[in-house]
């Protein structure tokens, strides 16, 4: 989003023949993005912090030591990252991240174990 987003609206304006306001253009485009460039990187930070901590190899014990199914921690960790990430986008995206390679690991496909997490991710929002 970071680069097709400016590139877009570059090609958009020059398409549409308005590239003498293209400075207020960028101005406006800027004020937008700055939230999704803060949600970017604190995303990824804790992404990082997540992924090089303990607390993914603790979730993942823990729920084998109860002999859950692979599908309950797909959907669990979804739900636990959209918690701690107060979004279901981000906490998507850190879940598939932290918990993607256990989960195929465990047996799960990547694209049936993609879906429950991001299922598990909306529980909180709604």
């Amino acid at each position: 989003p970071l680069i097709a987003l400016p590139t877009g609206a570059v090609i958009g304006v020059i398409v549409m023949n308005k590239t003498r306001e293209l400075n207020v253009f960028l101005r406006v485009g800027m004020e937008k993005m700055s939230g999704v460039v803060f949600m970017l990187l604190g995303t990824g930070t804790l992404a990082g912090v997540i992924a090089n901590s303990a607390l993914h190899q603790t979730f993942m014990y823990t729920l084998e030591s109860l002999r859950f199914p692979p599908y309950v921690m797909a959907s669990l960790a979804g739900a636990l990252l959209s918690g701690i990430t107060a979004s279901t986008t981000a906490g998507t995206a850190v879940a598939s991240h932290v918990f993607g390679k256990a989960l195929v690991e465990a047996g799960v496909p990547s694209l049936a174990g993609a879906a429950m997490i991001h299922a598990g991710a909306t529980v909180l929002d709604h």
